[in-house]
């Protein structure tokens, strides 16, 4: 009886261990189908269900084409917008400076031939500097024009009038563009 008692309670554990074996199997298959569920797999046939969300997949691929096809080209174009302005920046410093330039120089000159510079024209390309040397480089592309003309500032606080010439440079493109224009007036040395 002591045998059979022992024999007993061994079935019994032996038999929580297999249902405690079987539960557990039991639990991973249940895992495994809901996984397998996700990509529309067929337990019978064993063959992948066509799955709705293909669809809506290539949706999202084309979705995510478009966005990255606008995020390049809006870059691109700030790209291609930053050249062009720095491009412009520097085609402006050129011509202030070539401008100051000739003015600084007409400037220099004696009174009584200021009005021969009236009309003076530098074409691009071929601009010097004031000692005869042909400038290259970013100042082949742009030419300097001088209009001279004849003034009167009435200065406020003394009350009265100085006479003299007015001294405009213009500064272009090879395409007529104005890049700078600078103007000074200098006073006739006997007003």
């Amino acid at each position: 009886m002591a045998k059979w008692a022992i024999h007993s309670i061994q079935a019994v554990m032996s038999w929580k261990f297999v249902e405690n074996r079987v539960t557990t199997i039991h639990e991973s298959l249940q895992g495994i189908r809901s996984y397998l569920q996700m990509f529309n797999y067929n337990f019978i046939t064993g063959i992948k269900k066509p799955s709705s969300r293909r669809g809506i997949a290539l949706l999202e691929v084309m979705i995510a084409v478009g966005l990255l096809t606008i995020a390049v080209g809006s870059i691109t174009q700030a790209i291609v917008s930053a050249q062009q302005q720095n491009l412009e920046a520097r085609e402006r410093i050129v011509a202030s400076i070539t401008a100051e330039s000739l003015l600084s120089h007409i400037g220099e000159q004696p009174w009584e031939e200021l009005d021969s510079w009236d009309g003076f024209r530098e074409e691009p390309g071929t601009l010097t500097d004031p000692s005869g040397v042909p400038l290259s480089g970013d100042w082949e592309h742009v030419g300097r024009q001088v209009h001279v003309t004849p003034a009167e500032v009435f200065i406020d606080e003394l009350q009265i009038y100085i006479t003299g010439r007015t001294i405009n440079v213009i500064v272009f493109t090879e395409s007529g563009r104005k890049l700078s224009t600078l103007e000074r007036f200098i006073a006739e040395p006997s007003s």
